[in-house]
């Protein structure tokens, strides 16, 4: 249902782009409550930047007043989804002890909100880079099974339980690039092969 109701949502924005239309508004914010309520930020940000594309593919000129709100809209969009990880988290003094930031970050004036996506967005480049550190197997099996074949029948094999996707840096980081499993079984060669 997640599937169809942002299918939905993303169609009912083109057509409040095309039609402006007060009824299709209200549809758009009922439905944009639910992931809200939720606090389920990724379902957020994948409709917002679903958004921003059907935007950009829907003007015939780009201007700069439109990439200067786009810009401003975005570092909102990222402050909200700082605050929202802080509201859920309720603790936001663990989350950053976690974190770990360093003191060079403690001692600017950037609210500490911003240090989610920071976490979210370079955790999975740090976790490929660290991964890229440990000796490749080239198992072109594993290969195919862990990074080309789709989970639902890769999962049924017997070469599944043998593939390790990620060494990871901390436990509470579980997230790689679509490339961990790649370059561990068949190295950058197999970054290659899955782009």
């Amino acid at each position: 249902t997640m599937t169809l109701s942002s299918f939905y949502f993303i169609h009912l924005f083109y057509q409040f782009l095309i039609f402006k239309k007060l009824i299709i508004f209200i549809k758009l914010l009922i439905l944009f409550s639910f992931p809200l309520l939720l606090l389920a930020r990724s379902s957020l940000l994948m409709l917002l930047l679903s958004c921003v594309f059907v935007y950009l593919f829907s003007i015939n000129k780009i201007k700069m007043k439109s990439l200067i709100t786009l810009f401003l809209l975005g570092v909102f969009v990222l402050y909200l989804f700082g605050l929202m990880g802080n509201i859920r988290e309720t603790a936001n003094s663990l989350f950053m002890t976690i974190a770990e930031p360093s003191e060079k970050f403690e001692q600017t004036n950037i609210p500490t909100e911003f240090m989610w996506p920071y976490i979210y967005i370079a955790s999975p480049v740090a976790i490929l880079q660290y991964n890229m550190s440990i000796p490749v197997q080239y198992e072109l099996d594993k290969l195919i099974i862990g990074s080309m074949v789709p989970d639902i029948i890769s999962k049924r094999t017997e070469l599944y339980d043998e593939i390790q996707n990620m060494e990871l840096l901390v436990s509470w980081l579980n997230v790689g690039t679509q490339y961990v499993t790649a370059y561990r079984y068949f190295g950058l060669l197999g970054m290659y092969i899955i782009f």
